[in-house]
């Protein structure tokens, strides 16, 4: 039977926003893949004048940059 093993790794931001990945403990970097969501986080939610905290992330622009981000790293 073949198992999967997986990490839990979470970064809080200045906002306190939580950014929570599941992943394979074997995969490197987790810090920085969660620091660049956060970049992202940083770039396209809360520089938008129409985005109020503690309210649901609604953002195009960022769910692609994100969706991209993941594909990316998903490849190497």
């Amino acid at each position: 039977m073949r198992q999967l093993l997986l990490c839990g790794c979470r970064r809080v931001g200045r906002s306190g926003v939580k950014f929570v990945a599941i992943v394979r403990p074997d995969r490197p970097n987790v810090e920085g893949i969660l620091r660049k969501i956060y970049e992202l986080y940083a770039d396209y939610v809360l520089k938008n004048p129409f985005y109020t905290p503690d309210m649901p992330i609604r953002c195009d622009r960022f769910d692609a940059a994100l969706q991209k981000l993941v594909r990316i790293d998903i490849s190497r």
